[in-house]
């Protein structure tokens, strides 16, 4: 397997709706019993959901570590949060993301920059930050959104530790926002912790995974509960080869 093409690959999968069909053709010769040619055909879907669980409606308290003696604790709410892939290229994957926050200040505040990490089985495959200001007033709602982008070309890396780690990845993106008000001396760096989006991500590229002794997998069972044998290659017999006459020694 080329681990150069997986970016491109990974295009594709994003492209239609996380959803991925493997084809592997193959082809046997032997010459046990006469030669025969055994053609086949794998066919594997993979389907994955990497960033539906980032849509919530769960109110969380944003707190910070010093917050500034105008300022009571939790900072803000987080009211929903909600995600959608762009159009995927071949530099990148866009995700669209949008946060409801809500101020419970009496004064009103600006985020100033909402920034962000995303990485693969700890590979970063991308960061950073907004460059769009969103006031928000005194016991308002608003929408903050950013466009965070998965650089393609760091998926290679993440694919090598993905396999290497039977197939499972844990995506992690972590967020931070920098919030700023005219009633301020400085600007205040919030980190998102409670906005930190975990998912498990995990393939059965061969369909053997649950296997431990590495027997062919069984029979998948029909409607009436009658096991269907898997199906058997057809061998296609080869013509005998045409002998090729030894050469005489002349004396």
């Amino acid at each position: 397997m080329d681990n150069g093409q997986i970016p491109a690959w990974w295009v594709t999968h994003v492209n239609n709706d996380e959803r991925t069909v493997i084809t592997i053709n193959a082809t046997v010769r032997t010459s046990v019993v006469g030669r025969h040619r055994f053609d086949i055909t794998q066919e594997k879907v993979i389907e994955t959901d990497i960033i539906g669980n980032f849509n919530s409606d769960e109110t969380r308290p944003v707190r910070s570590d010093d917050p500034p003696p105008v300022f009571s604790d939790p900072l803000l709410y987080v009211n929903r949060t909600g995600a959608e892939w762009g159009e995927a290229t071949e530099e990148a994957t866009p995700i669209d993301m949008e946060f409801v926050l809500y101020n419970p200040q009496t004064l009103p505040f600006t985020v100033a920059e909402l920034g962000y990490e995303i990485t693969m089985n700890g590979v970063r495959v991308g960061e950073g930050t907004t460059d769009e200001l969103t006031a928000i007033p005194s016991g308002q709602r608003e929408t903050v959104t950013t466009r965070a982008r998965i650089i393609n070309p760091n998926l290679d890396d993440w694919w090598v530790t993905h396999l290497r780690n039977d197939q499972v990845t844990q995506l992690r993106i972590e967020f931070y926002a920098v919030v700023t008000s005219e009633d301020l001396t400085r600007d205040v760096r919030v980190p998102l912790d409670r906005l930190t989006y975990e998912e498990t991500i995990e393939t059965d590229i061969f369909g053997n995974k649950n296997q431990s002794d590495g027997t062919a997998p069984s029979p998948t069972p029909t409607g009436d509960g009658t096991p269907t044998p898997t199906p058997t290659p057809t061998p296609t017999e080869l013509p005998d080869p045409v002998s090729t006459p030894t050469d005489t020694e002349l004396i």
